[in-house]
């Protein structure tokens, strides 16, 4: 199932070490990895990520010590798929957005696992759609097949 859909307009390794180090630090959420890996999410850290939660700092030092573990498992749990491209960051954002849509309609409990309070910039009323293709080689839940962007 997917979790996250994101772009980026810098390197994929860039944007992957600063997730790492925002899961590391607290900012991210975190869920238990053996469940997570079954398709259920159990929050083990609510993360500091949204408004009004940086006051949590504390709270997330002070348990560090059992949190860093399954941070670390639980980063293990992800797959990421890459789809390079050499587009405008508009193009990318429409992109991310039709696969954000289309992973969160796909069925309920694919629904469910995608992550509530992600923004994405899908297309405007007045930007001509155009088709994305999925020819990934392994199957991506909610993903098959063709979107428009």
């Amino acid at each position: 199932m997917t979790y996250y859909v994101g772009e980026t307009g810098r390197s994929f390794r860039q944007r992957f070490e600063e997730h790492t180090k925002e899961y590391l630090s607290g900012v991210y959420r975190v869920y238990d990895p053996v469940l997570f890996a079954q398709g259920i999410k159990e929050l083990v850290w609510g993360g500091m990520w949204q408004r009004g939660r940086t006051h949590l700092w504390p709270d997330f030092l002070e348990e560090y010590v059992e949190i860093a573990p399954i941070t670390y498992r639980f980063l293990t749990c992800l797959r990421v798929f890459l789809a390079p491209c050499r587009v405008e960051e508009r193009v990318r954002e429409r992109i991310e957005a039709a696969i954000a849509e289309a992973a969160r309609n796909c069925d309920e409990s694919a629904r469910t696992f995608f992550d509530e309070g992600v923004q994405y910039r899908p297309r405007r009323e007045e930007e001509e759609p155009f088709e994305l293709i999925n020819q990934a080689d392994r199957v991506i839940l909610g993903l098959e097949g063709s979107m428009q962007a």
